[in-house]
């Protein structure tokens, strides 16, 4: 049935749409094709493309669509200049897929051509002339590796809407042609990059009302005079990241790096904003009044003089990305359940003088902190992942709620926690019920758990010190498949191997003194299927036996 109508459709649609197949037979190939001279529309599905192009392009000069689906990498050979120079009435044109490096000048020539397809191609420039066909509105230009410059009439192009490329392209590109605000209709443009000449400038922004997706604004330092981006009437973006250039410029003072980021405002739209190098001491107003109520992720990353932190009211707030803030003492918030219901994701790292954060987040599953040198506590959380390295002050988790703050839920989901380089931590909460446990420097560490908050543990690394302990509580374990034991310093013997039946890989690295790795009275662990042990020591006694084994590197 399906080929039935098939069949119907090519036969109500031909003469005008046509296409050319390899699956002709050999003796129709060696003759012309019967494409009529009012055909509008071809396809080419064969591998060999020049021949039958010279041939279309000799029987029917008034075509409209000529497109080579991919699948085959395409050679057009001379072919191309001469549908650039005769097929003036053309709209779509796909070279997408082929070996084109050299786009031909006399494109020009195609006035009333709309859609120009160049994807995956090896074209390295683009000519000028490319920017003659005013009715252009469609030029896709993805993965094309050689491609680092655009045309620099581009701005001619007054009916382009979609200018597509690749991500790479935008984080090489330097510059953007002059006077990019007249593609007024243009709806993606993922860079642009702020001058200070005319034409470069913030302001060619305002009428791109149709914008659409991300938007990346750098080299803010460059905006000497403010000019209106109009970012709040672009309701259709989705993403925008404000980006001042790495470097100390001392003509820059603080109020006028705040003034800059305070005139463009996203639309109430906008679900990412992302600040990057920003040197003012305060967050834009609209950052913090709750306008941006649509709004799933934040990151500040670089922002060298912001000392205070305040989001204000952000109910669908997923995500908060906090990297390198060097003076940021405190993120303020009112003791409020309201402020982040949704916040599922907190990353904070390389920030050395934060001392609090907001004591509670009902829905926080996933915290990664890093480098918090002067953190006592992390907030109570229902977390599923934690990892927490290189806080030297960390004493404990806050297992205790604010005042007026009712707990819906108790936090009984933690599956895994990985801890580095915290001397102060004394103990991890009750509430843990862990498939992964990773710890490693915490010289101040004990379990206080039971034996059910450890049945489900899958790995356990332990690092510069053994917890006897949690090894009793890890006996009988019948879902443990990897041990770590690592950098354990002063020890010569094992501790009490326990007995886990689904051990499959134990892994001893870096432990210098160690002189057996077990005896008649401990046995290891059986059975392994792994055993992997590296060190700068001599082990004399291995796994019952009395064979001298000389790391660094022995498995079996």
């Amino acid at each position: 049935m399906h080929d039935l109508i098939r069949d119907l459709a090519q036969s109500m649609a031909h003469p005008f749409f046509f296409q050319v197949k390899d699956e002709r037979p050999m003796s129709t190939k060696k003759e012309s094709l019967s494409l009529k001279e009012n055909s509008r529309h071809v396809s080419l599905l064969c591998k060999e493309v020049e021949q039958p192009i010279l041939e279309i392009v000799d029987r029917s000069k008034k075509l409209r669509t000529l497109v080579f689906p991919a699948g085959h990498l395409k050679a057009f050979g001379h072919a191309l200049q001469k549908v650039f120079d005769e097929l003036s009435y053309i709209r779509v044109l796909d070279l997408s897929s082929s070996t084109l490096k050299k786009l031909p000048k006399s494109i020009e020539k195609l006035k009333l051509l709309r859609y120009l397809n160049l994807c995956k191609t090896e074209i390295k420039k683009l000519p000028n002339s490319i920017c003659r066909p005013y009715n252009l509105e469609t030029l896709k230009l993805l993965g094309c590796p050689w491609l680092f410059k655009l045309p620099r009439d581009l701005a001619d192009l007054t009916n382009l809407r979609y200018l597509e490329l690749d991500e790479m392209f935008w984080s090489v590109v330097c510059i953007l042609p002059p006077n990019i605000g007249r593609l007024t209709s243009l709806h993606n443009l993922h860079a642009f990059h702020v001058g200070c000449e005319t034409g470069y400038r913030l302001e060619e922004l305002k009428n791109m009302v149709y914008l659409t997706g991300t938007l990346h604004i750098s080299k803010l330092e460059n905006a000497a005079t403010v000019g209106d981006a109009n970012l709040k009437d672009k309701e259709w973006l989705q993403k925008v990241v404000y980006e001042w250039s790495n470097q100390n410029i001392n003509t820059q003072d603080k109020a006028r790096e705040e003034e800059v980021l305070e005139e463009p405002q996203p639309h109430s739209n906008v679900r990412e904003v992302h600040i990057f190098h920003y040197r003012g001491i305060e967050l834009q107003t609209w950052m913090k009044n709750g306008q941006l109520q649509n709004l799933v992720a934040i990151s500040l990353k670089h922002c060298a003089r912001t000392k205070l932190l305040n989001l204000g009211q952000l109910p669908k707030l997923k995500e908060v990305r906090l990297k390198n803030m060097q003076v940021l003492e405190e993120w303020q918030e009112e003791q409020q359940e309201e402020h982040y219901p949704s916040l599922k994701k907190l990353k904070i790292s390389h920030c050395p003088k934060l001392t609090k954060l907001p004591c509670f987040f009902p829905k926080l599953d996933h915290l990664k902190i890093k480098e918090g040198d002067l953190l006592e506590t992390i907030p109570l959380a229902p977390l599923t992942n934690i990892t927490v390295v290189d806080n030297p002050l960390l004493k404990h988790l806050n297992e205790d709620l604010p005042v007026g703050i009712v707990y819906k839920q108790r936090p009984e989901e933690t599956r895994e926690v990985k801890i580095s380089n915290c001397p102060e931590l004394l103990k991890l909460p009750d509430f843990l019920y862990l498939d992964k446990l990773e710890i490693s420097g915490c010289r101040s560490l004990t379990a206080s758990w039971e034996k059910e908050n450890v049945e489900d543990l899958q790995h356990l690394a332990m690092d510069t010190y053994i917890d006897d302990k949690l090894l009793s509580l890890i006996h009988g374990n019948n879902t443990l498949h990897s041990l770590v034991i690592s950098n354990i310093s002063n020890v010569k013997s094992p501790p009490k191997w326990p007995s886990i039946p689904s051990l499959k890989a134990l892994y001893i690295h870096g432990w210098e003194h160690l002189e057996s790795l077990a005896n008649q009275k401990n046995k290891m662990p059986k059975p392994l299927q792994i055993l992997n042990y590296s060190s700068s020591g001599t082990v004399h006694s291995f796994c019952n036996c009395h064979k001298k084994v000389s790391p660094p590197l022995f498995s079996i």
